[in-house]
């Protein structure tokens, strides 16, 4: 249940932001809803900022954090797909312009 709604506020989350983007402030306020809503859930399970102790860094994680990863990671490869077909489509449409103009070229030769 908690899986889920940390699936939807994302989901909502990105549907309602142009950029794709969320602060760490969003997710570290998200965080405390949940645990405010569910008493018995810590709010460090969905989101704990990365943490840097002399040398060693511990990067940012949790439940909200892991899903906000993967979803910018799906935007970007659907982009990148997304821009791989268009750029196939462009380069057929102009090898079809090309093939067209010859064979105008050609028949005005002709006639």
């Amino acid at each position: 249940m908690l899986n889920k709604s940390s699936n939807l506020l994302i989901n909502h989350y990105f549907g309602n932001n142009a950029e794709k983007k969320i602060s760490t402030d969003s997710l570290k306020k998200l965080s405390h809803a949940i645990a405010f809503l569910f008493p018995n859930e810590s709010k460090e399970t969905y989101y704990t900022l990365y943490k840097k102790l002399s040398n060693k860094l511990t990067p940012a994680h949790g439940k909200l954090w892991d899903k906000y990863c993967n979803m910018r990671k799906e935007i970007r490869n659907s982009t990148k797909q997304s821009d791989g077909i268009r750029n196939e489509l462009d380069t057929i449409g102009k090898e079809q312009l090309a093939i067209n103009n010859k064979g105008i070229h050609t028949s005005i030769i002709m006639a």
